[in-house]
């Protein structure tokens, strides 16, 4: 009869902004949404470079999406030139794009998405003012999710704007007046709190783990609400268990990286299945009703996704001494809340004949 595995975790929540995540604020701002409310808990619907999976395209999320009530006012978060109003489909996609310079070159910007085309206020060429009301949000009409600002930081060139800009980072990190007090949140996988699938797609037990292997953890973060949403970061290290400050690997991802343009996704889509588990065992999904984040720890210890390939994502134990080791990730979201797991495991190479690392 096969052992059970038993897995102690260990979890450990902070509401303290890590400097790690101070160092990441670009442009301080207010919510556009609750401009004249200070500190607010801001309800997020999707986070940044969240996976998304509406109907059969998957992509990473251009912005945030912050929910509220039909109709909610609008503000501008800093002084700018309106370069673009336009819409990408119905009603509900109309949006205006404001520049921080009237230079035709490159230029920053904010997007703001589903106003009520007849309440903008403002045309293109306008200067407008940060804490000036720009117009109402459409009420969302899929029923079972929320009325939203979606709402992204932009680059891109021109006197007048198309449509075609990139997403430059992470948003929500600039947002002074945004509060969050709930830590993410880790769901089991393959009957424990992590797993390991190895290079062949088979998923192995952590009683025995051994070759080139993914490691591939269920967390998400609740923002505010009761939709799961992605986390901002996160940080792995695995060690020998009798020698924990000797880590065999340290690495860490944030979700804060430019995006792809708005109307080509090329490499944003080529890199989905590397940031995301896309198996048919545990397939990363979120769409208006299932909502399931699996991520695989990447090696390389890059902030964007353009520069990692499949490579990345496995961990070569071929050459590890046999033995206990444990593996402790910490996922951290943009409120500056983390939590913590730790796992045991084994490496265990059946046809080999290895020393120990307890020898």
């Amino acid at each position: 009869m096969r052992a059970i595995f038993f897995i102690t975790c260990y979890f450990i929540a902070t509401v303290a902004v890590a400097q790690t995540d101070a160092q990441e604020v670009k442009h301080p701002i207010k919510c556009p949404v609750h401009y004249h409310e200070g500190e607010h808990f801001c309800t997020m619907g999707n986070s940044y470079a969240q996976i998304q999976t509406y109907g059969s395209r998957q992509y990473l999320h251009p912005g945030i999406d912050i929910l509220t009530e039909d109709y909610t006012p609008v503000y501008n978060v800093k002084r700018g030139i309106v370069k673009a109003i336009i819409t990408i489909g119905s009603d509900a996609m109309w949006r205006i794009a404001i520049s921080d310079g009237i230079e035709p070159g490159a230029t920053e910007g904010y997007l703001y998405a589903h106003l009520v085309r007849d309440s903008i206020r403002f045309v293109v060429g306008d200067t407008v003012e940060a804490g000036e009301e720009l117009g109402v949000l459409y009420p969302w009409p899929v029923s079972n999710y929320s009325t939203h600002l979606h709402f992204s930081r932009i680059i891109t060139d021109g006197e007048h704007w198309n449509g075609n800009w990139r997403p430059t980072h992470n948003t929500l990190l600039d947002i002074s007046t945004y509060k969050d007090t709930a830590a993410p949140i880790f769901d089991t996988i393959n009957n424990a709190i992590f797993t390991f699938r190895s290079e062949f797609g088979h998923y192995l037990s952590p009683e025995s783990v051994t070759g080139k292997v993914q490691l591939i953890f269920n967390c998400y973060d609740v923002g505010n609400t009761r939709f799961k949403t992605g986390i901002y970061a996160y940080e792995c290290t695995i060690a020998p268990a009798s020698k924990p400050a000797n880590a065999l690997v340290s690495t860490k991802f944030k979700f804060n990286m430019n995006l792809d343009r708005y109307v080509h996704n090329e490499q944003t889509n080529a890199v989905v299945p590397i940031i995301y588990s896309m198996d048919k065992v545990y397939t990363s999904e979120s769409d208006y009703v299932t909502r399931n984040f699996f991520y695989k720890v990447l090696q390389n210890g890059t902030w964007t996704p353009f520069s990692i390939n499949y490579a990345d994502t496995y961990i070569d134990m071929e050459s590890w001494e046999e033995g206990n080791y444990t593996v402790t990730i910490t996922a951290f979201d943009a409120g500056g809340n983390s939590t913590s797991a730790t796992m045991p495991f084994t490496v265990s190479h059946p046809k080999k004949n290895k020393k120990s690392i307890t020898d």
